[in-house]
């Protein structure tokens, strides 16, 4: 009997399909201006072996690369391209994750940027900084 051929090795971990959603601030390449996100994404193992020996912890790796590669397109972008075409920022993250993602055994199913507000941020006013006095402890 040949269970060669029935025989389907690392089948569950083939098919692992990773949900990945973040919520964050980032600081765009103004001084002055910070973008808040939120993104979601899905993720699924395509080469095992790549996968597994990509990190420790294979797991981690698809939301460490779409942190990395969404910082970066945001803060190469200024605070008014992003008010005005937030379609191509969410393009040229999921080009980038896409290819990061290939070479570490993982294929990006889809990407989304559901939450990006864009905003200035006030500098802290030495004055009005609260501080500690050394008499009272």
């Amino acid at each position: 009997m040949n269970t060669s051929a029935t025989r389907r090795p690392n089948s569950i971990l083939t098919t692992l399909a990773l949900i990945i959603a973040f919520g964050l601030p980032a600081r765009l390449r103004a001084a002055d201006s910070a973008a808040l996100y939120g993104f979601s994404a899905s993720v699924e193992v395509r080469d095992i072996r790549k996968a597994m020996y990509s990190a420790r912890d294979f797991t981690q790796v698809p939301a460490a690369v779409l942190l990395r590669c969404a910082r970066r397109q945001l803060h190469l972008s200024s605070s008014s391209s992003l008010k005005v075409d937030k379609d191509s920022v969410s393009n040229r993250i999921t080009e980038a994750a896409k290819a990061k993602l290939t070479a570490t055994g993982f294929e990006l199913m889809s990407f989304r940027l559901p939450q990006l507000a864009i905003g200035t941020m006030q500098p802290v006013d030495p004055q009005t900084t609260p501080r500690r006095n050394s008499s009272n402890g």
